[in-house]
């Protein structure tokens, strides 16, 4: 009877065990040992609606898209990149480039369309102000600098340049042989002040470092600064021309980096006129 007893215990606990097994083995490898957590109905209700949400429509036909709108293509473009990368199949990656397709074509017929305007409509452009072949550059810059030349002459009498410098100043000789050049070339005068020797002046007109180089209209308060540190004769030059420029009210602060071929037109920020 003993012996019966254990033998039917034995096939119990078996038969229990083998129901367990069975029951748990389709989540026994499962979980946070296994790097994968069973999910609940609701996790896994919102991961199917987040992958759906995910899921792109087909491409609309080619002909559609080409008439759509620029900010249409670029949402498009960004959106359908992403799903390739994700996907990482031929099928996404053909979807994507063919948006890149549309966005080429498109690009290429505004090419088209902007270089026509350009050649019907030359006062649009700024082929006048701003040639392209060198030849024509050359010419441009004849022009500029010769009316940079006139406005100097021009103006000399009424004006002067002056340098201040220091005596630990390492750029003030070079600068002064480069000013002197300035005003051999352009009869424009030319002065020293240093800033040890004469603080107060320095103070007056608000000098920090040296060579610091002014333009002062003669016989009035009005000076403005056109060269800090050491600067290049036409650097000076053209900063001295549109200094005098402004002071004489020729021309306005928008325009101090417009040339004198340029004043009027296309590039003239205060240009209203379309010639």
């Amino acid at each position: 009877m003993k012996i019966y007893y254990f033998w039917f215990f034995i096939l119990v606990f078996l038969s229990v065990q083998t129901l367990a097994d069975n029951s748990s083995s389709s989540t026994q490898k499962r979980g946070y040992w296994w790097g994968e957590p069973i999910k609940t109905e609701e996790e896994k209700k919102e991961e199917a609606r987040l992958k759906a949400k995910r899921e792109l429509p087909p491409l609309p036909p080619f002909h559609v898209m080409m008439k759509m709108h620029p900010e249409e293509i670029r949402d498009m473009e960004d959106k359908y990149l992403d799903q390739a990368l994700w996907k990482l199949t031929p099928e996404t990656t053909e979807q994507y480039y063919t948006i890149i397709k549309v966005v080429r074509l498109k690009a290429k017929a505004f090419a088209a369309t902007h270089g026509l305007v350009k050649m019907t409509n030359p006062e649009l452009t700024t082929t006048y102000e701003n040639p392209q072949m060198s030849a024509g550059r050359a010419v441009r810059k004849k022009e500029t600098e010769r009316a940079i030349k006139g406005g100097l002459n021009k103006y000399k009498n009424r004006y002067g340049l002056i340098m201040f410098t220091s005596k630990t100043c390492g750029y003030c000789p070079s600068q002064r042989v480069i000013l002197k050049e300035m005003k051999k070339r352009y009869n424009i005068s030319f002065d020293e002040i240093d800033i040890d020797e004469h603080a107060d002046i320095a103070l007056n007109f608000q000098i920090r470092n040296t060579p610091t180089t002014l333009l002062v209209k003669r016989n009035s308060d009005k000076w403005i600064p056109i060269s800090f540190g050491l600067q290049s004769l036409p650097v000076i030059r053209d900063h001295a021309y549109r200094g005098m420029m402004l002071l004489e009210n020729k021309i306005k602060p928008q325009q101090f980096y417009t040339s004198p071929n340029q004043l009027g037109g296309n590039l003239d920020p205060l240009s209203t006129s379309l010639n």
